[in-house]
Protein backbone atom coordinates (compact mmCIF):
# COMPACT_ATOMS: atom_id res chain seq x y z
CA UNK A 1 0.00 0.00 0.00
CA UNK A 2 2.26 2.80 -1.30
CA UNK A 3 -0.40 5.50 -1.07
CA UNK A 4 -0.62 9.25 -1.44
CA UNK A 5 -3.35 11.43 0.05
CA UNK A 6 -6.81 11.25 -1.49
CA UNK A 7 -8.72 14.49 -1.15
CA UNK A 8 -8.63 15.57 2.50
CA UNK A 9 -7.64 12.10 3.66
CA UNK A 10 -3.90 11.79 4.50
CA UNK A 11 -1.83 9.05 2.92
CA UNK A 12 -1.54 7.19 6.24
CA UNK A 13 -5.33 6.99 6.57
CA UNK A 14 -5.73 6.02 2.92
CA UNK A 15 -3.38 3.06 3.38
CA UNK A 16 -5.14 2.05 6.60
CA UNK A 17 -8.60 2.18 5.02
CA UNK A 18 -7.58 0.19 1.94
CA UNK A 19 -5.82 -2.34 4.14
CA UNK A 20 -8.81 -2.71 6.46
CA UNK A 21 -11.06 -3.43 3.52
CA UNK A 22 -8.59 -5.89 2.00
CA UNK A 23 -8.36 -7.86 5.25
CA UNK A 24 -12.09 -8.42 5.32
CA UNK A 25 -11.66 -10.59 2.23
CA UNK A 26 -8.15 -12.06 2.30
CA UNK A 27 -5.55 -12.92 4.93
CA UNK A 28 -2.61 -11.64 2.89
CA UNK A 29 0.65 -10.12 4.09
CA UNK A 30 -0.11 -6.39 3.79
CA UNK A 31 2.65 -3.80 4.05
CA UNK A 32 1.83 -0.14 4.46
CA UNK A 33 4.19 2.54 3.11
CA UNK A 34 2.35 5.89 2.91
CA UNK A 35 4.11 8.32 0.58
CA UNK A 36 4.15 12.03 -0.24
CA UNK A 37 5.24 14.33 -3.05
CA UNK A 38 6.46 17.03 -0.67
CA UNK A 39 3.14 18.86 -0.45
CA UNK A 40 1.31 19.72 2.76
CA UNK A 41 1.39 16.89 5.28
CA UNK A 42 4.70 15.43 4.12
CA UNK A 43 5.90 15.01 7.71
CA UNK A 44 3.05 12.59 8.47
CA UNK A 45 4.69 9.82 6.42
CA UNK A 46 7.90 10.00 8.50
CA UNK A 47 6.47 7.68 11.11
CA UNK A 48 9.70 7.10 13.06
CA UNK A 49 10.91 10.71 13.09
CA UNK A 50 11.21 12.76 16.26
CA UNK A 51 9.30 16.03 16.23
CA UNK A 52 9.65 19.44 17.78
CA UNK A 53 7.12 22.25 17.40
CA UNK A 54 8.26 25.87 17.11
CA UNK A 55 6.37 29.14 17.02
CA UNK A 56 7.54 31.13 14.01
CA UNK A 57 6.37 34.30 12.27
CA UNK A 58 3.20 33.87 10.22
CA UNK A 59 2.84 35.21 6.67
CA UNK A 60 0.95 38.30 7.93
CA UNK A 61 2.48 38.71 11.36
CA UNK A 62 1.80 36.98 14.63
CA UNK A 63 3.08 33.45 15.13
CA UNK A 64 2.10 30.03 13.82
CA UNK A 65 3.16 26.57 15.03
CA UNK A 66 5.43 24.61 12.71
CA UNK A 67 7.27 21.34 13.08
CA UNK A 68 10.83 20.22 12.49
CA UNK A 69 10.96 16.43 12.12
CA UNK A 70 14.31 14.68 12.54
CA UNK A 71 15.10 11.33 11.04
CA UNK A 72 18.55 9.75 10.76
CA UNK A 73 20.38 13.06 11.00
CA UNK A 74 18.13 14.87 8.55
CA UNK A 75 15.80 17.72 9.50
CA UNK A 76 12.51 17.76 7.58
CA UNK A 77 10.33 20.86 7.21
CA UNK A 78 6.88 21.21 5.65
CA UNK A 79 6.75 24.69 4.08
CA UNK A 80 2.97 24.46 3.81
CA UNK A 81 2.75 24.81 7.60
CA UNK A 82 3.90 28.44 7.30
CA UNK A 83 3.04 29.36 3.69
CA UNK A 84 -0.23 27.50 3.03
CA UNK A 85 -3.71 28.96 2.53
CA UNK A 86 -4.95 27.37 5.77
CA UNK A 87 -2.57 29.62 7.74
CA UNK A 88 -4.36 32.80 6.57
CA UNK A 89 -8.06 31.87 6.29
CA UNK A 90 -10.01 34.55 4.49
CA UNK A 91 -6.89 36.63 3.85
CA UNK A 92 -5.41 35.03 0.75
CA UNK A 93 -5.40 38.25 -1.26
CA UNK A 94 -3.61 40.07 1.54
CA UNK A 95 -1.06 37.27 1.87
CA UNK A 96 -0.29 37.35 -1.84
CA UNK A 97 0.21 41.11 -1.76
CA UNK A 98 2.14 41.50 1.47
CA UNK A 99 2.82 38.05 2.93
CA UNK A 100 6.34 37.03 3.90
CA UNK A 101 8.23 33.73 3.87
CA UNK A 102 10.11 34.80 7.03
CA UNK A 103 8.66 31.91 9.05
CA UNK A 104 10.17 29.36 6.68
CA UNK A 105 13.56 31.03 6.98
CA UNK A 106 13.31 30.93 10.76
CA UNK A 107 12.53 27.19 10.64
CA UNK A 108 15.49 26.43 8.37
CA UNK A 109 17.80 28.53 10.55
CA UNK A 110 16.66 26.74 13.71
CA UNK A 111 17.23 23.34 12.12
CA UNK A 112 20.76 24.40 11.21
CA UNK A 113 21.46 25.99 14.59
CA UNK A 114 20.40 22.77 16.28
CA UNK A 115 22.98 20.77 14.36
CA UNK A 116 21.30 19.57 11.17
CA UNK A 117 23.78 18.99 8.36
CA UNK A 118 21.03 17.99 5.94
CA UNK A 119 17.68 19.79 5.64
CA UNK A 120 14.82 18.66 3.40
CA UNK A 121 12.07 21.19 2.76
CA UNK A 122 8.81 19.86 1.34
CA UNK A 123 7.31 22.59 -0.79
CA UNK A 124 4.23 23.12 -2.92
CA UNK A 125 2.23 26.11 -4.17
CA UNK A 126 1.82 28.85 -1.56
CA UNK A 127 -0.23 31.95 -0.79
CA UNK A 128 2.97 33.85 -0.03
CA UNK A 129 4.53 35.15 -3.23
CA UNK A 130 7.63 37.06 -2.16
CA UNK A 131 10.26 35.09 -4.15
CA UNK A 132 11.73 33.89 -0.86
CA UNK A 133 12.78 37.40 0.17
CA UNK A 134 11.53 36.92 3.73
CA UNK A 135 13.29 33.56 3.94
CA UNK A 136 16.66 35.02 2.89
CA UNK A 137 16.25 37.91 5.32
CA UNK A 138 15.46 35.55 8.20
CA UNK A 139 18.53 33.42 7.43
CA UNK A 140 20.68 36.55 7.34
CA UNK A 141 19.29 37.68 10.69
CA UNK A 142 20.10 34.27 12.18
CA UNK A 143 23.63 34.45 10.80
CA UNK A 144 24.20 37.96 12.20
CA UNK A 145 22.42 37.29 15.46
CA UNK A 146 20.52 40.53 14.97
CA UNK A 147 17.56 41.89 13.06
CA UNK A 148 17.78 43.18 9.51
CA UNK A 149 15.48 46.17 9.24
CA UNK A 150 16.16 47.07 5.60
CA UNK A 151 13.03 46.69 3.42
CA UNK A 152 12.94 43.92 0.83
CA UNK A 153 12.96 46.40 -2.05
CA UNK A 154 16.19 48.11 -0.86
CA UNK A 155 18.79 47.04 -3.46
CA UNK A 156 21.68 48.19 -1.25
CA UNK A 157 20.81 45.63 1.43
CA UNK A 158 20.72 42.51 -0.70
CA UNK A 159 24.44 41.72 -1.28
CA UNK A 160 25.27 41.68 2.45
CA UNK A 161 22.00 39.98 3.35
CA UNK A 162 22.47 37.22 0.79
CA UNK A 163 26.12 36.64 1.73
CA UNK A 164 25.15 36.21 5.39
CA UNK A 165 22.34 33.78 4.55
CA UNK A 166 24.62 31.80 2.27
CA UNK A 167 27.27 31.63 4.96
CA UNK A 168 24.81 30.13 7.40
CA UNK A 169 24.12 27.26 4.96
CA UNK A 170 27.72 26.71 3.82
CA UNK A 171 28.15 23.29 5.44
CA UNK A 172 24.53 22.21 5.12
CA UNK A 173 23.03 20.04 2.38
CA UNK A 174 19.64 21.63 1.64
CA UNK A 175 17.17 19.77 -0.57
CA UNK A 176 13.84 21.11 -1.80
CA UNK A 177 11.35 18.26 -2.25
CA UNK A 178 9.01 20.07 -4.59
CA UNK A 179 5.46 19.03 -5.34
CA UNK A 180 5.02 21.43 -8.28
CA UNK A 181 7.29 22.12 -11.24
CA UNK A 182 6.22 25.69 -12.11
CA UNK A 183 8.95 28.27 -12.59
CA UNK A 184 8.39 31.46 -10.64
CA UNK A 185 7.49 33.86 -13.47
CA UNK A 186 6.34 33.71 -17.08
CA UNK A 187 3.29 32.41 -18.92
CA UNK A 188 3.39 29.08 -17.09
CA UNK A 189 4.90 30.30 -13.85
CA UNK A 190 3.57 30.27 -10.31
CA UNK A 191 2.31 33.84 -10.71
CA UNK A 192 0.23 32.92 -13.74
CA UNK A 193 -1.20 29.96 -11.81
CA UNK A 194 -2.54 32.15 -8.98
CA UNK A 195 -5.80 32.70 -10.87
CA UNK A 196 -6.45 28.98 -11.21
CA UNK A 197 -5.26 27.99 -7.75
CA UNK A 198 -6.64 30.80 -5.62
CA UNK A 199 -9.18 32.57 -7.80
CA UNK A 200 -7.05 35.71 -8.06
CA UNK A 201 -8.08 38.36 -10.57
CA UNK A 202 -5.78 38.11 -13.63
CA UNK A 203 -4.68 41.74 -13.26
CA UNK A 204 -3.76 41.14 -9.62
CA UNK A 205 -1.93 37.94 -10.58
CA UNK A 206 0.18 39.94 -13.04
CA UNK A 207 0.97 42.46 -10.32
CA UNK A 208 2.07 39.72 -7.92
CA UNK A 209 4.13 38.17 -10.70
CA UNK A 210 5.96 41.43 -11.42
CA UNK A 211 6.75 42.01 -7.75
CA UNK A 212 8.07 38.47 -7.29
CA UNK A 213 10.15 38.78 -10.45
CA UNK A 214 11.68 42.01 -9.18
CA UNK A 215 12.57 40.46 -5.80
CA UNK A 216 13.98 37.37 -7.51
CA UNK A 217 16.19 39.62 -9.64
CA UNK A 218 17.57 41.24 -6.47
CA UNK A 219 18.29 37.85 -4.89
CA UNK A 220 19.95 36.40 -8.00
CA UNK A 221 21.91 39.62 -8.51
CA UNK A 222 23.16 39.38 -4.93
CA UNK A 223 24.11 35.77 -5.59
CA UNK A 224 26.24 36.79 -8.57
CA UNK A 225 27.95 39.46 -6.45
CA UNK A 226 28.53 36.87 -3.72
CA UNK A 227 30.06 34.46 -6.24
CA UNK A 228 32.56 37.11 -7.33
CA UNK A 229 33.55 37.81 -3.74
CA UNK A 230 33.89 34.28 -2.37
CA UNK A 231 36.77 31.86 -3.01
CA UNK A 232 36.25 28.54 -4.73
CA UNK A 233 35.01 25.81 -2.40
CA UNK A 234 35.21 22.05 -2.55
CA UNK A 235 31.95 20.11 -2.91
CA UNK A 236 30.12 19.03 0.20
CA UNK A 237 30.74 15.45 1.35
CA UNK A 238 27.97 12.89 1.54
CA UNK A 239 25.54 14.16 4.17
CA UNK A 240 22.69 11.67 3.88
CA UNK A 241 21.47 8.70 1.90
CA UNK A 242 19.15 8.45 -1.06
CA UNK A 243 17.95 11.07 -3.49
CA UNK A 244 18.87 14.54 -2.41
CA UNK A 245 22.09 13.47 -0.69
CA UNK A 246 25.01 15.35 -2.12
CA UNK A 247 27.95 13.19 -3.19
CA UNK A 248 30.91 14.88 -4.77
CA UNK A 249 28.78 17.86 -5.63
CA UNK A 250 26.80 16.15 -8.42
CA UNK A 251 23.22 15.06 -8.71
CA UNK A 252 22.64 11.63 -7.22
CA UNK A 253 22.37 8.70 -9.55
CA UNK A 254 18.81 8.03 -10.64
CA UNK A 255 17.50 11.34 -9.35
CA UNK A 256 14.77 13.11 -11.26
CA UNK A 257 16.32 16.47 -10.55
CA UNK A 258 14.99 19.59 -12.17
CA UNK A 259 17.51 21.80 -10.43
CA UNK A 260 20.32 23.54 -12.26
CA UNK A 261 23.66 24.77 -11.06
CA UNK A 262 23.00 28.20 -9.52
CA UNK A 263 24.74 29.98 -12.44
CA UNK A 264 21.85 28.86 -14.66
CA UNK A 265 18.98 29.76 -12.36
CA UNK A 266 16.28 31.77 -14.11
CA UNK A 267 12.94 32.89 -12.59
CA UNK A 268 11.08 32.08 -15.80
CA UNK A 269 12.85 28.84 -16.64
CA UNK A 270 13.94 26.91 -13.54
CA UNK A 271 11.35 24.13 -13.03
CA UNK A 272 10.07 24.11 -9.48
CA UNK A 273 11.46 27.57 -8.73
CA UNK A 274 7.93 28.84 -8.17
CA UNK A 275 7.25 26.40 -5.32
CA UNK A 276 6.60 28.25 -2.09
CA UNK A 277 5.94 31.43 -4.08
CA UNK A 278 9.59 31.50 -5.14
CA UNK A 279 11.10 30.31 -1.86
CA UNK A 280 12.38 27.28 -3.77
CA UNK A 281 14.26 29.51 -6.21
CA UNK A 282 15.76 31.52 -3.33
CA UNK A 283 16.96 28.35 -1.62
CA UNK A 284 18.43 27.14 -4.93
CA UNK A 285 20.32 30.43 -5.21
CA UNK A 286 21.70 29.78 -1.71
CA UNK A 287 22.96 26.36 -2.82
CA UNK A 288 19.98 24.04 -2.34
CA UNK A 289 19.02 21.53 -5.00
CA UNK A 290 15.50 20.96 -6.30
CA UNK A 291 14.13 17.44 -6.78
CA UNK A 292 10.74 15.87 -7.44
CA UNK A 293 9.32 15.49 -3.96
CA UNK A 294 7.92 12.03 -4.66
CA UNK A 295 11.42 10.79 -5.50
CA UNK A 296 12.97 12.34 -2.39
CA UNK A 297 10.38 10.73 -0.11
CA UNK A 298 10.59 7.37 -1.92
CA UNK A 299 14.35 7.28 -1.37
CA UNK A 300 14.02 8.33 2.27
CA UNK A 301 11.44 5.67 3.08
CA UNK A 302 13.11 2.88 1.11
CA UNK A 303 10.42 2.25 -1.49
CA UNK A 304 12.80 0.36 -3.77
CA UNK A 305 13.76 -2.06 -1.00
CA UNK A 306 10.11 -2.56 -0.05
CA UNK A 307 9.25 -3.48 -3.64
CA UNK A 308 12.24 -5.81 -3.90
CA UNK A 309 10.94 -8.07 -1.13
CA UNK A 310 7.45 -8.52 -2.61
CA UNK A 311 8.41 -11.33 -4.93
CA UNK A 312 6.58 -12.52 -8.03
CA UNK A 313 3.24 -12.80 -6.22
CA UNK A 314 3.29 -9.21 -5.04
CA UNK A 315 0.71 -6.55 -5.90
CA UNK A 316 1.16 -2.81 -5.38
CA UNK A 317 -1.71 -0.46 -4.58
CA UNK A 318 -1.13 3.28 -4.89
CA UNK A 319 -3.45 6.28 -4.89
CA UNK A 320 -4.08 9.88 -5.89
CA UNK A 321 -6.93 12.32 -5.49
CA UNK A 322 -7.43 12.15 -9.24
CA UNK A 323 -5.94 9.41 -11.38
CA UNK A 324 -5.39 11.69 -14.34
CA UNK A 325 -2.91 12.48 -17.10
CA UNK A 326 -0.96 14.95 -14.94
CA UNK A 327 -0.57 12.38 -12.18
CA UNK A 328 0.58 9.84 -14.78
CA UNK A 329 3.51 12.13 -15.58
CA UNK A 330 4.64 13.27 -12.14
CA UNK A 331 3.23 12.20 -8.78
CA UNK A 332 3.57 9.62 -6.05
CA UNK A 333 1.39 7.38 -8.20
CA UNK A 334 3.65 7.57 -11.25
CA UNK A 335 6.81 7.19 -9.17
CA UNK A 336 5.47 4.06 -7.51
CA UNK A 337 4.25 2.74 -10.87
CA UNK A 338 7.62 3.20 -12.58
CA UNK A 339 9.51 1.45 -9.82
CA UNK A 340 7.05 -1.43 -9.65
CA UNK A 341 7.10 -1.86 -13.43
CA UNK A 342 10.88 -2.29 -13.30
CA UNK A 343 10.19 -5.35 -11.13
CA UNK A 344 7.27 -6.62 -13.26
CA UNK A 345 4.84 -6.01 -10.40
CA UNK A 346 1.21 -5.14 -11.15
CA UNK A 347 0.06 -1.75 -9.85
CA UNK A 348 -3.50 -0.64 -9.13
CA UNK A 349 -4.11 3.10 -8.77
CA UNK A 350 -7.08 4.16 -6.66
CA UNK A 351 -8.44 7.69 -6.94
CA UNK A 352 -11.43 9.71 -5.93
CA UNK A 353 -11.95 9.99 -9.66
CA UNK A 354 -10.27 8.45 -12.70
CA UNK A 355 -9.93 10.70 -15.75
CA UNK A 356 -7.00 9.05 -17.56
CA UNK A 357 -7.33 6.18 -19.99
CA UNK A 358 -5.40 2.93 -19.67
CA UNK A 359 -3.23 4.07 -22.57
CA UNK A 360 -2.31 7.26 -20.70
CA UNK A 361 -1.55 5.35 -17.51
CA UNK A 362 0.44 2.50 -19.06
CA UNK A 363 3.76 4.40 -19.51
CA UNK A 364 3.82 5.10 -15.77
CA UNK A 365 3.51 1.40 -14.97
CA UNK A 366 -0.13 1.45 -13.83
CA UNK A 367 -1.85 -1.84 -14.63
CA UNK A 368 -5.38 -0.85 -13.60
CA UNK A 369 -7.28 1.99 -11.98
CA UNK A 370 -10.30 2.23 -9.72
CA UNK A 371 -12.49 5.25 -8.92
CA UNK A 372 -14.21 5.86 -5.59
CA UNK A 373 -16.72 8.36 -7.01
CA UNK A 374 -18.76 7.54 -10.14
CA UNK A 375 -18.29 9.75 -13.15
CA UNK A 376 -15.60 12.29 -13.97
CA UNK A 377 -16.33 15.25 -11.68
CA UNK A 378 -15.10 15.12 -8.08
CA UNK A 379 -18.26 16.76 -6.69
CA UNK A 380 -20.73 14.27 -8.07
CA UNK A 381 -21.06 12.36 -4.80
CA UNK A 382 -20.79 13.28 -1.10
CA UNK A 383 -17.78 10.96 -0.82
CA UNK A 384 -15.84 13.48 -2.87
CA UNK A 385 -15.53 15.94 0.03
CA UNK A 386 -16.48 14.08 3.23
CA UNK A 387 -13.40 12.39 4.79
CA UNK A 388 -15.53 9.86 6.68
CA UNK A 389 -17.42 8.89 3.52
CA UNK A 390 -14.12 8.78 1.65
CA UNK A 391 -12.71 6.39 4.25
CA UNK A 392 -15.70 4.09 3.92
CA UNK A 393 -15.40 4.17 0.12
CA UNK A 394 -11.72 3.25 0.40
CA UNK A 395 -12.49 0.31 2.68
CA UNK A 396 -15.08 -0.93 0.21
CA UNK A 397 -12.63 -0.52 -2.65
CA UNK A 398 -9.94 -2.36 -0.67
CA UNK A 399 -12.25 -5.35 -0.25
CA UNK A 400 -13.08 -5.38 -3.95
CA UNK A 401 -9.40 -5.15 -4.87
CA UNK A 402 -8.64 -8.12 -2.65
CA UNK A 403 -11.23 -10.24 -4.42
CA UNK A 404 -9.74 -9.33 -7.79
CA UNK A 405 -6.01 -9.07 -7.14
CA UNK A 406 -5.16 -11.38 -4.24
CA UNK A 407 -2.97 -14.27 -5.39
CA UNK A 408 -4.48 -16.61 -2.80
Amino acid sequence: MATDRVGALPAVEVAAALGAGWRTERDDDLRSLPMSDGSGGVLAVLADASREVHLVPGPLGGTVPATIARRAGTAWIDADEVLGAHVVPGRIGEALSAGSSTGLGVLVARAVREGATRVVVGMTAAVVHDAGAGLVTALAEAAHGRGDRAPDDDPQAWPERFAAARGLLTDVDVVVARAVDDPLTGLHGAGAMLTERFGVDPADAQRHDRRAGSLAAEILGARRASDLARPAVTPLPVLGGGIGARAGGGAPSGAHSHGDEPARLDPSRTPGGGAGGGAALALAALGARLFDGADVVAAELGLDGALDVLGQDGVVVTSATEVGSDEARSSVMSGVGRRAAERALPVVAVGRTVTASRRELAPSGISASAALVPGRLPDEEPAAADPAALGRALEDRGARLARTWSRR
